[in-house]
């Protein structure tokens, strides 16, 4: 085995290499089970380089007949909501019941519009805490409308 060792080790061209102590001889017994080792080694070493260069394979699975997988009917794709693009309100959104803000749902969805009608209603609850009467309230989220409702 430290033959087949010194034997690598020159290939590799590396120059200081301890020398082998002659006194250190192994016994015959020692070196068929080296040899076995080495030619063990080898063995594995063959079988790397064969699962190297193997190519990849999918492992498929087969589950039966399974080819129609889509529904017999066609299902409309879901509504894009733009949810991504609406403006913060609610960040700035601070109604003090005394001021007229302003209400625009000119091509707004119907999920921005619902929620312009949130706002309205926070609006009308701050006025209403203000004092302000219901005939108040709604002329002045009347004021505020702005664009074709107006």
């Amino acid at each position: 085995m430290l033959r087949e060792i010194a034997k690598r080790l020159q290939k590799l061209e590396i120059r200081e290499i301890a020398p082998i102590i002659e006194s250190d001889k192994i016994s015959d017994k020692e070196e068929e089970n080296s040899d076995k080792e080495v030619e063990e080694i080898q063995h594995l070493e063959e079988m790397f380089k064969k699962e190297l260069y193997k190519p990849f394979e999918i492992n498929k699975i087969n589950f039966g007949n399974n080819n129609n997988r889509k529904p017999y009917y066609h299902r409309p794709t879901p509504v894009d909501l733009l949810i991504e693009e609406q403006e913060n309100y609610l960040a700035g959104a601070s109604f003090d019941g005394t001021s007229i803000h302003e209400w625009n749902i000119d091509g707004h969805t119907e999920y921005q519009i619902q929620t312009k009608l949130h706002y309205i209603t926070m609006y009308a609850t701050a006025c209403r805490l203000k004092g302000n009467n219901d005939p108040d309230i709604a002329k002045a989220i009347i004021q505020g409308f702005t664009g074709q409702l107006k």
